[in-house]
């Protein structure tokens, strides 16, 4: 049996299957959310992977840095 029903049943098929997977990474989001403290992500949505400057006075609280 081929027509419209079988299309219909295979547009719904890829549908269960792709909100399948972005529930899948909707959750993986969510935990990745908990991990990552607030204020830790740039402009762009990413996470701040860089190393902050120490302070000017943590600088000079180091010996022999001046």
């Amino acid at each position: 049996m081929s027509g419209p029903h079988e299309d219909v049943e295979k547009e719904n098929t890829r549908l269960r299957k792709e909100v399948r997977l972005l529930r899948e990474e909707r959750e993986g989001l969510k935990k990745a959310a908990i991990r990552w403290p607030v204020g830790e992500w740039n402009i762009h949505g990413q996470a701040s992977l860089q190393a902050k400057a120490p302070s000017r006075a943590c600088k000079h609280a180091l010996p022999g840095s001046g």
